[in-house]
């Protein structure tokens, strides 16, 4: 009987125990190794486990072992994700159910290192790097409010939409006649209302307000500020990345600062103007706006372009807030160059996953 999440849809592979026992294998696998969680839903990739602590879990996961054993220590090529994890021929052969992770990569790295790194270690160590990537973002201005699916803004990507459903990678494909995308998911009527693992068709749109509320999980897992997605002191020196705390701190962007933890869209506004209504191959037009609240200032604003016969908004450039008397602004100069499409080119900003209130026109004569 197929998942609830699947909507139905029947699973074609050679046999319900087979999907079974190929989740199963993959599912012990990843949570055997998911460190220090080990939480039994962490796969669950139904239309609601996607948005649970277990997927918080699982992501957390993933981006630590990535970060230190598929990055740093180069083990990226040695076999797909799932092999790593579990080999795919377990169901024919149990004794083959075991993947190349942890065994191999510790041995492989530790050969050639002369170090003694346990696969702990190596977690730790990729928490610490996936820490300082998401510091550095957060120097750049990155915020809670910006992270959504493309296109930018405004937010609004096929993956919300039914008609145009999220299609999640397969882990391990459907029959030649059923090429669609399958993942584990967690099904509480199997091993006698025990619950357990199977396959089915994970083919749905996701929910923003949703999303939001699994950011928020995702972000208290990282031990992130979850007011705006920033790493925090507390997190940053249990690193040993105290001095990347005293940065940001400088700049106004470590997560639980008044200053960044009251950002949000409510109440924030960016406005838009052009120096010209027309312009010619070769002119610079100067776009700018004022911006509230006024102490907004060394924050990014994003300027997007909609050119002639376009249907959708493309990125142009981003732009950082200055103080402007006793307020902030922003300004960004356009160069229209040659070989460029003349017509009307609309453009519109964004701050703080708020857009201008309305767009301007230049039309290229």
């Amino acid at each position: 009987m197929p998942h609830p999440s699947s909507g139905g849809r029947a699973l074609h592979l050679v046999s319900e125990s087979a999907v079974r026992n190929n989740a199963k294998y993959r599912t012990d696998a990843i949570i055997a190794l998911a460190h220090p969680w080990h939480d039994p839903l962490m796969c669950d990739q139904s239309q609601t486990g996607v948005y649970s602590l277990g997927m918080a879990h699982y992501v957390a996961f993933s981006q630590h072992m990535a970060k230190f054993w598929r990055d740093c220590a180069m083990t990226c090529d040695q076999d797909n994700v799932w092999k790593n994890f579990a080999h795919d021929q377990g169901d024919a052969d149990p004794a083959q159910a075991h993947g190349l992770m942890p065994d191999f990569f510790t041995k492989f790295f530790n050969a050639v290192t002369g170090l003694n790194f346990t696969w702990e270690d190596g977690l730790a160590q990729g928490k610490k790097v996936w820490d300082f990537e998401r510091a550095i973002l957060a120097l750049h201005g990155r915020h809670r409010n910006e992270e959504y699916w493309p296109p930018y803004p405004p937010y609004d990507s096929y993956v919300y939409h039914s008609g145009q459903p999220y299609l999640q990678t397969a882990a391990s494909g459907g029959s030649p006649s059923t090429p669609r995308a399958v993942e584990t998911v967690w099904d509480p009527t199997l091993n006698s209302g025990a619950g357990g693992y199977t396959e089915a068709i994970t083919e749905f749109a996701f929910d923003k307000t949703k999303f939001d509320s699994f950011k928020t999980l995702f972000y208290g897992v990282e031990g992130w500020d979850t007011a705006t997605g920033r790493p925090t002191r507390a997190g940053l020196e249990a690193d040993g990345l105290g001095y990347v705390a005293d940065v940001l701190e400088g700049k106004g962007r470590l997560g639980g600062m008044t200053a960044t933890a009251t950002h949000s869209k409510a109440g924030a506004t960016v406005g838009i103007k052009a120096s010209a209504k027309t312009a010619a191959i070769g002119k610079t037009v100067t776009l700018s706006g004022a911006i509230t609240p006024a102490d907004e200032v060394g924050q990014n604003v994003v300027v997007y372009v909609k050119k002639p016969g376009k249907k959708y908004w493309a990125y142009s450039s981003v732009r950082t807030s200055y103080k402007a008397g006793s307020g902030a602004a922003w300004q960004y100069k356009y160069t229209f160059k040659k070989g460029m499409a003349k017509g009307t080119y609309q453009f519109k900003a964004v701050f703080l996953h708020m857009e201008t209130p309305t767009v301007v026109t230049i039309k290229l004569v």
